[in-house]
């Protein structure tokens, strides 16, 4: 999960490097990538599912790799949702 988090900070310092003239394009990519990590992370997750339909205890190996991959997924998308809400005070609320 470091490795993830990391090759998010790199992936958003490369975004900051190319798009340094185009605020606009910046905000508009962080926050897509922000949204799209943690939807995606929690579908892996589980998370949308109902309590009754999705039991902890019996879970198959399956499972537990995707959650994995959740996880991994969401420590990659960390950067861009804290740079999102950064960016969201700064824009709305200094």
């Amino acid at each position: 999960m470091k490795k993830s988090f990391l090759y998010g900070c790199i992936s958003l310092a490369v975004l900051a490097i190319l798009t340094v003239f185009n605020m606009e394009l910046f905000i508009k990519v962080t926050a897509i990538i922000a949204i799209a990590t943690i939807g995606v992370s929690g579908i892996f997750l589980k998370t949308f599912v109902r309590g009754r339909e999705f039991n902890v205890n019996v879970s198959a190996r399956d499972d537990r790799e995707n959650r994995s991959l959740g996880l991994v997924i969401a420590a990659f998308g960390l950067p861009y949702i804290i740079t999102a809400i950064i960016i969201l005070i700064f824009t709305y609320y200094v």
